[in-house]
């Protein structure tokens, strides 16, 4: 293992065990920095330390970003790792200097949240129809319930039988922090979750018993690329164009809930925001995608 790839890997090993750190910022790091380290090794094969690596060697790394396919976000992000990571080994004087001390990162022009309409909500939803039973229940029990309470696709998978109330329609959301809030359910998601929860869900149990509400057909959780793919594969049967992922219900959620007049605030908290500037990023500017014609009954509430 390089000097440079055992610097990185030590500074991963930190990033992990931190509390406040997500598993998606955790990959987001790693991807990012080993990238980092790839192209320094090809392009610099005289730096064997990061004590050699100096300004224009990330110039020269941060203009193949440029050069390449990321968008501008991408881009952001990558260099805002790699900030961190010199932050990080300068304060242990792993490095003489920190060779990107003085460098600001790009602003990013600010765009309203891509959403869909209510009535797209509502094709999205029906398209489930198109999967058999038991898939079909679980499928519409998932979108209703991540759309009604706008949880995080690592909420909703993570999301146990004991955390939903049926009966008095609320749903207990554990955060990345194991904090609680408790998100009511319009009458729609608590119908199908319970229905999913009472007739189709023990078709999904396996030989291990398991408290997680949404399972794969062996038994296990679902993981979060088999949220993103049938969501994917339901917004296509749907006709809805446009890159729709389980944030974009999250999304169209809180537009929804200002749109109809909810307190920015109260959404705040629903939602699980840190801060108020996100939540009220959301409203009448969203943008919508674009569905053919012909919506559904099915209708969510807002109340």
């Amino acid at each position: 293992m390089s000097a440079l790839q055992s610097a990185v890997d030590e500074f991963l090993a930190e990033v992990k065990s931190r509390d406040h750190a997500s598993v998606n910022t955790y990959l987001a790091y790693r991807s990012d920095l080993n990238q980092m380290v790839t192209y320094l090794q090809s392009a610099s094969p005289d730096a064997r330390s990061w004590d050699g690596i100096n300004r224009s060697h990330m110039d020269g790394y941060i203009t193949h970003l440029y050069q390449g396919t990321y968008g501008a976000a991408t881009v952001v992000r990558k260099i805002a790792a790699a900030k961190a990571f010199f932050r990080a080994i300068s304060d242990r004087s792993v490095i003489p200097e920190n060779p990107l001390r003085r460098m600001k990162l790009p602003k990013l022009d600010k765009h309203a949240p891509f959403t869909l309409s209510e009535a797209d909500v509502n094709r999205l939803i029906a398209a489930t129809g198109t999967s058999s039973l038991p898939r079909a229940m679980r499928d519409r029990a998932l979108l209703a319930v991540i759309y009604g309470t706008g949880m995080r696709v690592s909420e909703l998978i993570a999301l146990k039988v004991g955390d939903v109330n049926v009966a008095d329609g609320w749903i207990n959301c554990v955060t990345r922090l194991s904090r609680t809030r408790r998100i009511p359910l319009n009458r729609e998601a608590v119908q199908f979750v319970g229905d999913y929860i009472t007739n189709a869900r023990p078709a999904f149990i396996g030989i291990e018993p398991t408290e997680i509400v949404f399972l794969n057909p062996s038994g296990g959780g679902l993981t979060r690329q088999a949220v993103w793919m049938l969501i994917r594969n339901y917004a296509r049967a749907a006709g809805i164009t446009g890159s729709v992922t389980p944030h974009t219900l999250r999304h169209s959620r809180a537009a929804h809930m200002l749109d109809a007049g909810e307190d920015v605030r109260r959404v705040k908290e629903w939602l699980g925001h840190a801060n108020l500037s996100t939540t009220q990023a959301y409203g009448a500017h969203a943008q919508p995608a674009s569905a053919p014609n012909g919506a559904t009954n099915f209708q969510f509430q807002t109340d």
